[in-house]
């Protein structure tokens, strides 16, 4: 990747500042933010492990190597200077694995492309577009992302939809980059624990792939090259695993009781994995709910789980774990010191979670414009908070007025929902007795449960959808109780 900027102020980096590389001036910070933007881009069209790019800037040029950990960027080197030549040599003469190609991904014959690749995933268009991947047990052939990822760093997950020539069956394909280390277990041990404990509502694992020499190198430079602003940064893994379910996702919900279906199956799916395996998620999000053909729901993604024990024991990490938009307003907010991510946290998530997906795919009278501020300021603003780390002020505010849940015209239960949890999650933030207030909404939806094993609009057609979305509400009462529980 090259990139040429004609003015030397557009320079995203400095050379003789010791505390930090990257400029400080409005141009280079917006040049530095084109430069990712395109790094973005890149990786998303092309399947790479690594990134080489030359940056020329007047006459000057910079050489960086990015990858899932970061990047390693060159002091200027002058045009004239016969090394900026001899890198072009020395790539030129490098191999597609080496220039930083994915070489997993590979192009499929014509049969696979014209027969079962484009029959079994059932996704429309040019067959020349179709991928092949061979793993330890069968060969998938892929299309067109299911889901993936906005970010040049990070795990940089892809979903697929596969159609697997070895079983003729379509399965989902997960290609992401895990963390090594933390004392974090690759995603398909932890489905080990979760099924060996019964656990209910999460996805098959088919088999799963470590790929041999994809792993990022960045994390290993040496002290003399960083700046004194560098975090420990962490190594990578290329990992795939595949999935026996092939999922909606869970905006894609077809009515409001299956939405509440969903939501409520993978909020067991969490009680269950904490109670009965002691693992817990970490990253709740809209993006790791899932819907199953049969309109279930399935808590996915549980690469960020860890055990409890290594939580309490472990040291602090990094940064904060799990899906900005839907972390718990401790995590965002300036008020509060966040220690280790605990249950409460993953519920808190459920709530910004369902408030989300309310906001953006159920019918509601919010005004447009209103409505986009709403889901701007809860969601998506930020602003610097200390150590390098963004906050998110209107997360709290939410909480404590949920005057967008009474002007929305929701319905009763969906408003209901959202007003008593949200006032529940809210107590964590007041000095107020939280058990109580749980206690309060869990009798109120066990109570729920009792009226429902009675209720007469079992045989009316016409609120058999309404009587169903209370009864998914009812079983919600185990959110309330996991607020009331130690950590």
């Amino acid at each position: 990747m090259i990139e040429v900027k004609h003015d030397k102020g557009l320079d995203p980096f400095v050379d003789d500042n010791e505390d930090q590389i990257e400029g400080t001036t409005e141009q280079s910070e917006a040049s530095l933010g084109q430069d990712t933007v395109y790094l973005t881009c890149h990786e998303s069209i092309q399947t790479r492990h690594t990134v080489f790019q030359a940056l020329v800037i007047a006459d000057c040029a910079r050489l960086l190597r990015w990858d899932r950990s970061g990047a390693v960027v060159t002091c200027k080197i002058p045009l004239s200077d016969p090394d900026f030549f001899e890198f072009f040599w020395r790539f030129c003469h490098l191999g597609p694995e080496e220039r930083g190609w994915d070489m997993m991904m590979e192009k499929p014959d014509r049969k696979a492309r014209t027969g079962g690749g484009r029959e079994g995933t059932g996704i429309e268009g040019d067959v020349k577009y179709y991928t092949k991947i061979s793993l330890g047990k069968g060969t998938y052939i892929t299309h067109r992302i299911f889901s993936g990822t906005q970010s040049p760093f990070g795990r940089g997950t892809r979903g697929y939809s596969a159609y697997c020539l070895t079983t003729n069956r379509v399965v989902f394909l997960k290609s992401t980059w895990r963390v090594v280390g933390d004392g974090r277990m690759p995603e398909h041990e932890i489905y080990d624990v979760l099924h060996a404990k019964n656990v209910t509502h999460i996805p098959t694992v088919v088999e799963y792939a470590e790929v041999k020499n994809h792993v990022t190198k960045t994390q290993d430079a040496p002290d003399s090259w960083r700046k004194k602003n560098v975090k420990n940064l962490r190594r990578f893994q290329h990992y795939i695993i595949v999935f026996e379910e092939l999922c909606r996702k869970f905006e894609k919900f077809q009515s409001h009781k299956q939405l509440l279906t969903a939501f409520t199956h993978a909020a067991e799916a969490h009680q269950q994995a904490i109670d009965d395996a002691c693992i817990l998620h970490r990253d709740i999000s809209a993006g790791n709910i899932l819907i199953t053909r049969e309109g279930n729901g399935l808590l996915g993604d549980w690469d960020m789980a860890k055990h409890l024990d290594d939580i309490k024991d472990g040291s602090p990490q990094p940064e904060r774990t799990g899906t900005f938009q839907f972390l718990s307003a401790r995590f965002v907010s300036d008020e509060y010191d966040f220690g280790p991510h605990d249950r409460k946290d993953d519920v808190e998530s459920f709530f910004h979670t369902l408030q989300w997906i309310v906001l953006r795919f159920v019918h509601h009278g919010m005004e447009p414009v209103r409505l986009g501020e709403t889901l701007y300021s809860v969601f998506d603003a930020t602003t610097p908070g200390p150590k390098g780390l963004v906050r998110c002020r209107g997360r709290l505010v939410c909480l404590q007025n949920s005057i967008w849940v009474r002007c929305a015209n929701l319905t009763d239960i969906l408003r209901d929902l959202l007003e008593d949890l949200g006032k529940t999650i809210n107590s964590r933030y007041i000095p107020a007795n939280d058990m109580d207030r749980a206690k309060q909404h869990y009798e109120k939806y066990q109570t729920l449960q009792k009226q429902l094993q009675l209720d007469p609009a079992q045989s009316n057609p016409d609120k058999i959808e309404s009587l169903g979305e209370k009864r998914e509400l009812a079983k919600l009462a185990i959110l309330y109780e996991d607020l009331g529980s130690a950590n």
